[in-house]
């Protein structure tokens, strides 16, 4: 029986990791991407670390309005749909990040989903989201969509994330 239990267990984890961080080869791009479901670190190591982390250590936030995020980020719940072949992603995706570290944002309510060349995630059905430019950050509460920020912020990320929980 325990066999059994293991066996379903190391089943599950390799059908589970099979579906996060994939690559694929992009006609278009002429080069590997990833698509689908992917974590932040994917974004930490090569070939994405270059971009991301230039983009994240040399953007300066408003501290001013990223002081007063804390006090929405337990309601809220992200979906990013970006991809690494796009400048706006490669902009915007580590600026938005290093806003969610500031606030300490909970990653257990983040979803980063990236996609190819023709804004298709391939194993993972993003048809619900209508993403028609990227990157595209929308926030939930309560389930329900309260806002976007398609491409690039109104303002800045903060200022829009702030805007969007109502909180001004």
């Amino acid at each position: 029986m325990r066999f059994l239990i293991i066996t379903l267990l190391f089943s599950y984890t390799i059908s589970f990791s099979q579906n996060l961080n994939n690559k694929i080869f992009d006609q278009k791009y002429n080069d590997s991407l990833i698509v689908g479901i992917c974590n932040e670190n994917t974004f930490k190591t090569e070939p994405y670390s270059n971009w991301f982390f230039t983009e994240y250590n040399t953007y300066i936030p408003d501290y001013e309005i990223v002081l007063a995020l804390p006090n929405v980020i337990n309601e809220i719940s992200i979906t990013i749909v970006l991809g690494v072949w796009c400048s706006d992603s490669r902009r915007e995706f580590p600026r938005f990040m290093k806003v969610l570290d500031l606030i300490n944002f909970n990653k257990n309510n983040l979803q980063i989903i990236a996609v190819n060349t023709q804004k298709d995630a391939i194993l993972s059905d993003i048809s619900e989201y209508n993403i028609t430019k990227i990157p595209t950050f929308i926030f939930y509460k309560n389930n329900k969509e309260i806002g976007r920020i398609v491409e690039t912020p109104t303002t800045n990320l903060e200022y829009d994330f702030l805007n969007i929980a109502n909180l001004e």
